[in-house]
């Protein structure tokens, strides 16, 4: 069984950001840049799935965005547990589109795959359309903002927040995609 985690570099919180002088985006100068915190869950996730499976299931994180800058986060995915990484080269001004069309299409090329997990959002320019695009784009079902999910036999069980702090049950039969929000496992370091 294939799970592929699709994980996003962004300036740690604690960053001090400062616009280029021109306006046209943050100057990256000493900017520390880690995984997105809901990718993390997303890793974790999977990771738990993996184990749970007796060690059959194989996780790959993939990643797009500057190879020279997102290696080191894939190495941090791949410390937490992850088997493989693959990385798709690209501008940092990739938007969600593109980058959710490079994913896919990644994918697609891997063959065979069970579950696709990624964060609900991406806390730098707080796109939540990712997980979605993916979805469309290898024509899977998807769900969102899972803060629980149980994993057997191709089917997800997965608990998302709607509106108002209301839950929703969801089941899907894989493969798909699933959106992870906090709180659906604490991350190991």
């Amino acid at each position: 069984m294939k799970i592929f985690v699709c994980l996003k570099q962004v300036p740690d919180t604690e960053t001090k950001l400062k616009l280029k002088p021109d306006a046209s985006g943050i100057d990256e100068a000493g900017i520390k840049w880690v995984i997105n915190p809901y990718d993390e869950y997303a890793i974790e996730e999977a990771i738990k799935i993996k184990e749970a499976s007796g060690g059959t299931a194989n996780v790959t994180v993939i990643s797009v965005g500057p190879k020279s800058r997102v290696v080191d986060s894939l190495r941090t995915a791949l410390a937490m547990g992850a088997d493989e990484a693959i990385v798709v080269d690209a501008p940092d001004t990739t938007d969600g589109f593109s980058a959710a069309k490079a994913i896919a299409e990644t994918i697609r090329k891997e063959g065979e795959f069970a579950l696709v997990l990624t964060g609900k959002l991406a806390i730098d320019d707080n796109s939540a359309s990712v997980s979605q695009f993916i979805a469309e784009f290898l024509k899977i079902p998807h769900t969102t903002v899972v803060s629980k999910l149980q994993y057997t036999d191709g089917v997800c069980v997965a608990e998302r927040e709607v509106e108002g702090g209301t839950r929703e049950i969801v089941q899907i039969k894989g493969p798909c995609v699933i959106a992870a929000n906090k709180g659906l496992n604490t991350p190991r370091y």
